[in-house]
């Protein structure tokens, strides 16, 4: 049953409305009534805006979602994180290719003001206004109307409040060093005595940032560790924040190094136990984290999307798996795959960056000739990884890429004699998910370890998100407690 809800002359329709405590409940109330308190219409339609304050903020946005109300294509719940609900979490959800963000909001005033995960360095504030019947203005400061947003319903209060559960764990900033570079991360503790079991996180390709785990989602996993009992250590990259050095000159052996040292680094820690420190990696840490137990002993491993092929081979699923996205023929698909296999090859073997761009140009000039270029270039910025390759060349990336694809040998996972979780998502386009389940299946065929898991989850991408009946992503269910669980099991 739906309820209009008034205050201080503004209405808003929604089908629950709140008590004082904050708790929601059917509301239904004689037309009289509702025309006593105010006139709906006259609401609904005022010409200028009137803003929510800081009580209806609490009333109407915080506990709740907000859907765009044009497109639909996004949809924020705000969470609280206090008990005077005056800062919180924000769940962003949207649909493919984005799917889950994060971030964090704050009252201040009669503003909402938000922090987004890949934004740490920006807070953005805003006013909301009523637009009628459910809807919301968001007024930024300079007055303009940002977006207008529809209030849609959650489960409850009380289910709100222990989805936002405190993330409050205590925290440390830690440097250590590998060769000349000093690397700067986050180390996080859990509740209860020292000292604790730990978990580093490798991250895969890219210029890693030790704040995307400053928000949700990209703490979901680590802050299921540090519930389990763990101590969990994340790094910025060589040249990325306050670390030292460029990771786009590091081979997958110079990330491993590093990976030691963080370890080292750790061990001497009195609040940390060194014989239990494992390792939580993703994607490209699938080359890094089988070459660490060579050089030191490492507790568990969780390897999540992580490959089971060389880097040389890897490349060829993802290019192939986006030519097939763009409606070539088959024998185009096939034309076109072994031509950009070439230039793997001559990617591999250039031993300059102006040797690459010259063999790129001759290469380049090749492929406008083919019937598939067309169709395929017209479509480049939807292809990251066939769209890289058509572009010119940036030097930046050449030294890393080239090295990466000169290695075509397997990630050794007969070095991995301790128990290991391998996750993968089933519809996952960047790593083979097929291939990559069956080589961790066969590691006790390898090396007779018999205390590993593998877990597809059916529906999932790279990411592990999965669309909801809406048609945003989410996370598979599952996937964080699996991995929780798991831990808990080998802590």
């Amino acid at each position: 049953m739906q309820a209009v809800c008034c205050s201080e002359g503004r209405c808003i329709v929604t089908r629950r409305c709140r008590r004082g405590s904050g708790r929601l409940y059917e509301q239904a109330r004689p037309l009289s009534l509702l025309l006593a308190a105010c006139v709906f219409v006259a609401c609904a339609h005022r010409s200028d805006p009137r803003y929510l304050d800081a009580g209806e903020i609490q009333e109407f946005v915080i506990g709740n979602s907000l859907k765009d109300a044009k497109s639909g294509d996004w949809r924020e719940d705000f969470l609280p994180v206090d008990s005077e609900r005056r800062e919180g979490v924000i769940h962003g959800h949207s649909g493919p290719p984005e799917g889950l963000y994060g971030g964090a909001w704050e009252l201040r005033g009669n503003s909402v003001c938000m922090r987004y995960w890949g934004e740490s360095s920006r807070t953005t504030c805003y006013r909301f206004a009523w637009a009628g019947d459910n809807k919301f203005f968001w007024i930024d400061e300079a007055g303009r109307r940002a977006f207008e947003t529809e209030l849609i319903e959650r489960g409850g209060a009380d289910d709100v409040a222990v989805e936002a559960a405190s993330t409050a764990f205590r925290s440390e900033t830690v440097t250590f060093r590998h060769g000349v570079n000093l690397l700067v991360g986050d180390l996080r503790f859990p509740d209860g005595p020292a000292p604790y079991p730990a978990i580093l996180y490798v991250d895969g390709s890219g210029g890693f940032s030790r704040h995307r785990f400053d928000d949700w989602p990209g703490n979901a996993v680590l802050q299921e560790a540090l519930s389990r009992g763990f101590a969990t250590f994340v790094w910025s990259k060589p040249g990325v924040d306050d670390s030292t050095g460029d990771w786009r000159e590091q081979s997958m052996a110079l990330r491993a190094e590093e990976v030691v040292a963080a370890i080292e680094h750790l061990e001497e820690r009195a609040d940390i136990d060194g014989d239990r420190i494992g390792l939580l990696g993703v994607s490209q840490a699938g080359w890094v984290m089988p070459l660490v137990p060579t050089q030191r002993d490492v507790a568990f491993v969780v390897a999540i999307s992580c490959p089971g092929q060389s880097p040389f081979e890897h490349e060829r699923y993802p290019t192939d798996k986006e030519l097939a996205s763009t409606g070539i023929s088959e024998a185009e698909r096939k034309d076109a795959g072994e031509h950009l296999r070439t230039l793997f090859e001559i990617l591999r073997s250039s031993v300059t960056y102006e040797e690459y761009l010259r063999r790129h140009q001759e290469w380049l000039a090749e492929a406008k000739l083919r019937t598939w270029y067309p169709a395929v270039s017209s479509k480049q910025t939807e292809l990251p990884s066939v769209g890289w390759y058509l572009s010119e060349p940036e030097r930046e990336s050449f030294g890393f890429v080239s090295t990466a694809l000169a290695n075509d040998t397997p990630p050794p996972l007969k070095n991995l004699r301790m128990p290991v979780l391998a996750i993968f998502g089933a519809e996952d386009s960047r790593v083979d998910p097929v291939i990559g389940a069956k080589m961790y299946e066969e590691i006790p065929l390898a090396n007779g370890n018999r205390d590993v898991t593998v877990q597809v989850y059916h529906g999932a991408n790279h990411s592990l998100l999965v669309p909801d009946s809406e048609g945003y992503l989410e996370f598979a269910p599952g996937y964080v407690t699996t991995i929780g669980e798991w831990l808990a099991a080998h802590r």
